[in-house]
């Protein structure tokens, strides 16, 4: 076996044992400043990512909204767009059907009577709007009109004499096949 003989005083001798442990000692602390300063940083950077991140998903929500509301509003618009055009299809087809009845209707009106209006109704209806000499001359125009083969039900809605010595009337009318509307659609 072999000893090591040292000749150096006591002092000198560990001094190489002795700069190993205050490098140690030094590295030790380096790294424990170091794991403060990233136990502080760290997290801040994080939370900083995470902000970035959560405005990110925001704007791609608000956005996913507005996208959402245009399709609804979309949707929508396409289905009046349909609808309306179920409508115009309708009245185009009516269209000689409704001059045909515009026009038998004007056949019925008894003399000393005038028509001032015949509308549709929504319910698929007439409202017939006129001026007669005599409350006889309404009651045989109502006769006149339940005779008509397309009109199911005639009812006066409202009789005034005016002040020229007329009487005004209003007659509503339903028609045999029932609301126009239920065919539109």
């Amino acid at each position: 076996m072999k000893r090591e003989i040292n000749l150096l005083p006591e002092r000198y001798r560990n001094i190489r044992q002795r700069n190993r442990l205050k490098r140690l000692k030094t590295a030790g602390m380096i790294m424990m400043v170091i794991s403060i300063i990233a136990s502080v940083y760290i997290p801040l950077f994080i939370i900083n990512k995470l902000s970035d991140e959560s405005l990110t998903v925001k704007k791609q929500v608000t956005s996913m909204k507005d996208i959402s509301e245009y399709r609804i509003m979309r949707q929508e618009l396409e289905k009046d767009v349909i609808r309306r055009q179920k409508i115009i299809h309708f009245l185009q087809s009516k269209g000689n059907e409704w001059s045909k009845i515009i026009s038998e209707i004007g056949q019925k009106v008894p003399e000393g009577m005038e028509l001032i209006s015949i509308n549709f109704t929504n319910d698929g209806g007439l409202k017939i709007s006129g001026q007669a000499q005599n409350y006889n001359l309404v009651a045989q125009f109502l006769v006149n009109l339940q005779n008509i083969d397309i009109i199911s039900e005639v009812e006066p809605a409202s009789i005034n004499q005016q002040e020229n010595g007329l009487y005004g009337f209003e007659i509503k009318c339903n028609m045999v096949n029932g609301s126009d509307k239920n065919e539109a659609k």
